[in-house]
């Protein structure tokens, strides 16, 4: 039954949780490398925090996939909506909160482990109870490219807008430039 395998799903939250926060640093302990910067946030903005939702949930679930084989349901739907929602959560809940009591290092953690178990519980959900439909799975991994793509091409070239700038260092994109 495949409810029975993903029964321990706090296993795959925690994974994707570590994963992230490893993800958080991953460009610093690279040495700046350019290749990890177009996948791993480059600076403290809002937008190069939505990696550390999405690229990390895509992994962990794309282990999950191949360690538990399931057979039926929307896989690549599931991460697509989970991933969109999770990054939603951060960039919307950031600005939120700011705007009522300023930055709070502890909630930003908190949000982001928030918005780990609600993607990981949606992307779930539709392996879990949805039939698979071939047409909507291929459309969910050609979104999951995009959003790979946006990610990475926002990171090139970011533009001068406020989720992009790091506000310490008034910088922004890969290529360090000023506002």
């Amino acid at each position: 039954m495949v409810k029975a395998k993903y029964k321990n799903i706090w296993w795959w939250i925690l994974a994707t949780v570590l994963l992230g926060t490893i993800w958080h640093f991953i460009y610093q302990m690279s040495g700046d490398n350019f290749i990890v910067g177009l996948v791993a946030p480059i600076n403290e903005s809002v937008w190069e925090h939505l990696k550390i939702v999405f690229f990390p949930l895509v992994i962990v679930g794309l282990v999950a996939y191949f360690r538990l084989k399931p057979n039926k349901g929307n896989f690549c739907t599931g991460l697509l909506v989970g991933s969109l929602t999770g990054m939603m959560i951060v960039f919307f809940s950031f600005y939120l909160y700011t705007s009522i009591i300023g930055e709070s290092l502890i909630i930003d953690i908190l949000l982001f482990i928030a918005s780990i178990i609600v993607a990981m519980y949606i992307s779930w959900w539709f392996v879990i109870n949805t039939k698979k439909i071939m047409w909507l799975e291929i459309l969910s991994s050609i979104g999951l490219v995009g959003i790979t793509g946006i990610l990475i091409y926002l990171t090139l070239k970011a533009p001068n807008l406020k989720p992009f700038i790091e506000e310490s260092s008034g910088t922004y994109g890969i290529y360090k430039d000023k506002i």
